[in-house]
């Protein structure tokens, strides 16, 4: 599957996909928990509807058997308590070449600017 067509879904799990993409595109890596929340961070931002944890689940499968994202499993700290946390490490398989589609992407462009926005206003 093409990173357009699934960057273009509007709905279903290639919706989803599209968001794991576009945050991943962000990062480069994150932690699978890390991914699920910064996609309900970006799509409360632009109003969309947000996604069920096992949905962005599927979603990083899918991407990791079409050879756009390596899953590994690990362990990460954790802010809210002592000790760690068993979760998965996701990242973009190729990230040149998936960058140059993905950041020219325009549900990705417009979060970015609401970011910039967000981060640059005087305190």
């Amino acid at each position: 599957m093409e990173l357009t067509s699934i960057l273009s879904a509007k709905q279903g799990l290639n919706k989803v996909m599209g968001d794991v993409l576009r945050v991943l595109a962000l990062y480069r890596r994150l932690w699978l928990s890390e991914i699920y929340s910064e996609i309900i961070g970006m799509n409360r931002s632009l109003g969309e509807e947000e996604p069920k944890f096992d949905e962005v689940v599927n979603a990083v499968k899918a991407l990791e058997k079409l050879d756009y994202v390596e899953v590994k499993e690990g362990v990460r700290a954790s802010f809210q308590s002592t000790g760690s946390t068993k979760d998965f490490l996701v990242a973009l398989k190729n990230p040149y070449k998936i960058l140059s589609i993905v950041l020219a992407d325009e549900k990705l462009r417009r979060y970015n600017e609401l970011r910039y926005t967000a981060f640059s206003r005087p305190r």
